[in-house]
C-alpha cells in the first residue's frame, strides 16, 4: 500500500465519519427517534465500506452506478424496516443494528460486480461501449 493510498484512506474515513455524525445531527433536529441513529451508522458502515474495499474502481463510472443502485434499495429496506417493521420501536442500540448492517455491507460487496456487469452488458446490447 502506498503513501496515496493511505492519506486517501484516511480521507475519505473522516468524510464518513461526517456524513454520519451531520446525519444524525439532522435526524435530531427533525424530531426523528433515536432508532434513526442505528440506521443513519449502518448506512455510513455498509456503504461506506463497500466503497473503500472497492477503492480502486471510485475511477469508473460503473462502479459509482451500481453503487448508487445499492445505495437506492439499502434506503428502501431502511425504510421498510425502521419505518413499517419497527413502527412502535422508539429507542434501538447502534451495536444492536451494527451485525445487521456489516452483512449488508457483504451483500453490496457481492452485489457491486453483478450490477456492474448488468450496466456494461445494457450498454453492449443498445451499441454503446
Amino acid at each position: 500500500m502506498n503513501r496515496t493510498s493511505v492519506s486517501t484512506d484516511n480521507w475519505f474515513k473522516w468524510v464518513i465519519f461526517v456524513v454520519c455524525l451531520l446525519g444524525v445531527i439532522l435526524a435530531d433536529r427533525l424530531g426523528a427517534p433515536q432508532k434513526w441513529h442505528a440506521a443513519i451508522l449502518g448506512t455510513c458502515c455498509s456503504l461506506g465500506g463497500v466503497a473503500m474495499v472497492y477503492q480502486r474502481k471510485w475511477s469508473y463510472w460503473r462502479f459509482w452506478v451500481a453503487w448508487f443502485l445499492c445505495f437506492v434499495i439499502h434506503v428502501f429496506v431502511m425504510w421498510v424496516i425502521f419505518a413499517r417493521v419497527l413502527v412502535d420501536v422508539k429507542t434501538m442500540g447502534i451495536l444492536i443494528w451494527l451485525p445487521a448492517a456489516f452483512a449488508e455491507g457483504v451483500f453490496f460487496l457481492g452485489l457491486i460486480p453483478y450490477f456492474e456487469r448488468k450496466v456494461k452488458h445494457e450498454r453492449r446490447k443498445h451499441g454503446v461501449n
